[in-house]
This record gives C-alpha cells, structure tokens and sequence, in this order.
C-alpha cells in the first residue's frame, strides 16, 4: 500500500517524512528544557524544584540565582555562629576559622542538578531511582584545625568524668547522690555538625554539641533504697606508725563510697590492691620481730579489711574467703579479724539481697569507722559470740649476750599468749526460726618473749608453747617451718639449747 502511495505521491510522502521530523525535534528540545515559546530568546533556568540552603531557586536564571545566593552570604555574615550545650551558648569566631562561600562552585552545581532533573533524562532517572536531590547545600570551606581547637577548649566546662555515689552519713543516717554520669566531647562530630549548618543554615547558624555519654549503673532508681545502716565496726588507729595510717587511709579512700548490687561478690584485694608503691601504698619488710605487721603494709590493709569482715559478719551477708591472722592483732577481736596480703589471701563476700549495698570508711579522732548501709526491706539480726577455748603461753628466747655479766638478764621484747577462739552467729532461717551456726575457729601463734642474758645458761631441748592437734581454725592453720638442709640444722642444734620453755641461742 505504502509503495503504491510513494510511486504515485512522492511529494505528499516527503511532505509527511518532514513533519515528523519536525514534530520530534521539537518534542525532544521541549522535554529537554533547551528551548522556549518560539520567538522568545533560548535562556537556561534553574529547575522549579532546586532548593540551596533552604532558599528557592526555581524558575531563575543563571544571574538571579547568583544574586540570590550573594545576598544569602551576605545575611550569613552578619549571622552569630553559636554552637550549643546543655542550655548554654558558645560564640564561635567566623573570621578565626576563616569561613568561605563558593557561589560560582554552586551554581555550576545547581546547573548539573538541573539538567539530570529536566527533559529525558530527568525521566529517565526518575524511572530508574536515580533523580539527585533538589535540596542542595551551599559550597564552604573553613580552617577545621582551628575550629576543632575551639571545641576542644569547650571540653574543658563540658567534659566530666565518672564519680561514683556520694554519701553524707551522720551517724545512722545516710543521703546518697546518684552515680555521675560519663561525659566527653565529640570533636569530629561536632565538626561534621558544624559543616552541616554552614551549608544548610538549617538552625539558624545555631550548632548543637555532639558528645558521647557513658550511663550510669547508679542512678536514683538504684541507690534509692539504701536507708538503713546494717552494721558497723570501730577500730582505735595507732598513729604512731606513719606507714600504717598512709596505707589504712589509701584503702579507705579506694573501698568508701562503693556500692554492692543485689548477687554481686566483693573482693578487697580486687577493690584496695594491688598493694604496691606505684598505686600509693608504702611496703614495709616484715618477718618474725614484726609480727603486728603481716601483710606487708603494716597492718594498714589488713585493720581496714578486718572491720569490714566483722560489718559484713553484723550484716548476715555471706562470707566466702576469710583468712585469719597467724597472730593476735591489736586492731582487732580475736576472730573478727581478715588478713590480706594482695595475691592469695582476699577477702571476700557476697551481697545475697534484693537491693544494693553501700559501703562507708570514715577515720575520726584515731578511731577508723566502717558501716554497711542498705534497705530497711533487707536488715537481718543477728548476733555473734566469740568463745576462747585456749590460752597459748609463749616460749622464752634467751640470746647470749657477751656484754652482760654472768646471771644478768635484759628484756628484749615482751611475748603474748597464743589464742585458740571460736565464733558463732546466730540468725534467722527462712523459717523465722532462730539458728546457732559456727562461724570459724581460728588459732592464733603465742610470740615468744626474748631475752638478752650474760654467758653461763644452757638447757635441754623442750617448747610448752606448742599448737595442740585440734588447733587448725576454719581458715588459717599453722605454717610449717621452712625446710633445711641437714648442715644448716647441725649447725643450729650447737648454737641452741631449750630448756623448759625457754630457748638459748649462742
């Protein structure tokens, strides 16, 4: 048919070949944005729906876009830069980060997005999910080096660190104050914050702080229902070892204010330690003149952990690891005393109730105070008694020595009874019912006394102030003395000589 038409019209088929093409071209220059009414000079205008820093820049062309964007700058200038925190302002010097704005750089932004949003190809990308945004932001740049100085020096009023609970206690009352909260600036966040508001005025040169927060476990809801004072222990400090009272006060400082939550164990070497210099304690060489001084700190950690094993005896909570002293320490009742030394002597308990715990050392006039706090919810009765079921008398050394005269004695240091004690708690069951349990069942050593005597005194082998065979205590037993060599122990066997219960040495 069509060949029938083009062999006997061909004019009419040119004609017709023609206004198609006609009729395309100017479809396609339409659809593609390139031109206008006919008659009416080409101009490219930005699409209707681009926006720059929330400013419209529809329907412009290139020049009234530009004039746009200056007076934009220009309201920017005059504009406080202001970063933000908790309810304060920051002024930020614009000319010490040397802000500035690239118009040319968006227009010819604004240009690019046009086009991919207009005609054919703004179908296309429409079609296929790939249509740029017409929310486009301003081009800027600023010294960030200087600008994250400044917020750095914020950090300063704004950064805390972790504080633990406070407490005010005034006899038997207490007033806690929550957990602080961790707080640290995000200087790049804040940075990239910053640049944000630069390029979309969005806040009105208003910039809001980015830190990064590490919550509290002991907030208000926690602590709220410490009221009560379970138990506590007095101890007198000697003062007039300096060592001592910088290691009691060390371990103090580490252990007052900590808080127990419900099914959570206690460890005091884990909390105190470890007892060296580097974390404040004072070591002190002990041996056997030095028996008040076992721990290595003279007796500084070990008083304090002594009156914390009796509050948390006081309070029902159960003890897991205990150890007694090898002997009677003046700090502290026979059986209610806790030797530590760092490593393998802790002691250790758990918090077996519902509600938290809260622990307070205080030192008043040489009198070292040590208080458990909790819920009335929670508070046992109970009640300790501490038997002594043998008194230990103590061997006498005797050391010759040339500078006295025959028969003359001089007293070196004066010995103390060995002990053996038991203590037994008595508290309610899950039945109400009252019930008597043993506690623990410690020996404590007998020092010996020691003398200085002039030359002449010998003896016979024999010691009365040995341990009996039931004397191991529930935590602590005797320590065997160290192995020698078979020459060192004949040597020994002619220097010394025992009779009764005194010992020569030569």
């Amino acid at each position: 048919m069509l060949e029938r038409i083009r062999l006997k019209h061909p004019p009419a088929v040119l004609m017709l070949l023609f206004s198609q093409m006609f009729i395309c071209s100017m479809l396609a220059m339409y659809l593609s944005g390139l031109s206008k009414d006919i008659g009416e000079e080409r101009s490219v205008r930005v699409h209707e729906d681009i926006n720059v820093a929330g400013i419209s820049l529809g329907g412009l062309k290139e020049e009234e876009a530009t004039e746009k964007l200056n007076q934009l700058v220009e309201k920017l200038n005059k504009t406080p830069l202001i970063l933000t925190y908790g309810g304060r302002d920051y002024y930020l010097n614009k000319r010490d980060i040397e802000i500035k704005y690239d118009i040319p750089g968006t227009i010819r932004e604004v240009t690019i997005v046009s086009q991919e949003m207009s005609g054919i190809m703004g179908i296309w990308k429409r079609w296929n999910g790939t249509l740029p945004s017409a929310d486009l932001p301003l081009q800027v740049t600023f010294n960030r080096d200087r600008a994250a100085s400044f917020i750095e020096e914020l950090g300063r009023n704004i950064n805390q660190p972790t504080r633990g609970v406070l407490g005010k206690v005034n006899g038997n009352r207490i007033i806690l104050q929550p957990e602080q909260e961790r707080i640290q600036i995000e200087t790049d966040g804040t940075l990239d914050r910053l640049r944000k508001e630069l390029q979309t005025f969005q806040h009105n040169y208003r910039t809001s702080i980015m830190v990064k927060k590490e919550p509290s476990k002991l907030g208000g809801e926690v602590i709220r229902e410490i009221d009560t004072l379970f138990a506590e222990q007095k101890q007198i400090v000697n003062i007039s070892t300096p060592d001592k009272l910088t290691n009691l006060k060390k371990a103090m400082q580490s252990l007052n204010g900590s808080v127990l939550l419900p099914g959570e164990k206690f460890s005091f070497n884990a909390k105190a330690g470890p007892f060296s210099f580097d974390n404040g304690y004072i070591p002190v060489k002990t041996g056997f003149r030095e028996p008040d001084n076992p721990d290595g700190l003279a007796g500084g950690a070990s008083q304090l952990a002594s009156a914390l094993y009796a509050a948390a005896v006081k309070s029902g909570l159960p003890v897991i690891e205990r150890h007694a002293h090898l002997y009677v320490v003046d700090y502290a009742p026979p059986g209610l005393d806790a030797f530590v030394d760092g490593k393998e002597m802790d002691l250790r308990f758990v918090n077996n109730e519902k509600y938290p715990i809260y622990i307070h050392a205080e030192m008043k006039n040489n009198e070292l105070r040590l208080a458990l706090f909790g819920s009335k919810k929670a508070k046992k009765e109970v009640t300790l008694e501490v038997k002594e079921q043998k008194k230990l008398s103590p061997d006498t050394i005797v050391r010759s020595d040339p500078s006295l005269n025959t028969g003359q004695e001089r007293i070196i240091s004066q010995g103390t009874d060995g002990l053996r004690v038991k203590v037994y708690v008595t508290r309610k069951n899950a039945e109400g019912a009252l019930k008597r349990e043993l506690l623990s069942d410690d020996y404590y050593r007998p020092i010996p006394n020691i003398i200085a005597s002039g030359p002449g005194k010998e003896g016979a082998v024999q010691s009365s102030g040995s341990a009996p065979d039931d004397s191991k205590g529930s935590s602590q037993s005797d320590i065997p003395p160290p192995s020698q060599s078979k020459e060192t122990a004949e040597s020994l066997a002619e220097k010394i000589k025992v009779q009764g219960n005194i010992i020569y040495l030569n």
